[in-house]
């Protein structure tokens, strides 16, 4: 059994070699392939999934490493390493609008 403190060590490696499956999972929409390569690189959709458990299992370590009466704190600093970032783009996107003009691909509703 593989102890999740262990899977750590090498959990920066692992995230790298799934965003790679990301990407090579997307190159077969664009690359004309056989059938059996593309089968074989639509497999790389695997990569989402271990790419969210290694990120987990980084934030459970650092979890771990918080003092109980720190916890609050924790969870307000990982509420705006993603709130901030959120706000930047969805706030000019909100005053601005969507200025971009409507693509064929697309179906109006």
């Amino acid at each position: 059994m593989v102890k999740l403190g262990e899977l750590s060590i090498f959990r920066t490696e692992l995230m790298g070699i799934s965003a790679l499956l990301i990407l090579i999972c997307h190159l077969y929409g664009y690359v004309d392939l056989s059938v059996t390569v593309q089968y074989i690189l639509s497999l790389g959709n695997i990569g989402v999934d271990c790419f969210l458990f290694l990120s987990g299992v980084g934030m459970w370590n650092s979890l771990l490493k918080v003092k109980s009466r720190e916890i609050k704190y924790w969870y307000i600093n990982r509420y705006l390493k993603l709130f901030i970032p959120y706000l930047t783009v969805i706030l000019p996107l909100g005053i601005l609008g969507d200025k971009r003009q409507p693509s064929s691909s697309r179906m109006a509703i």
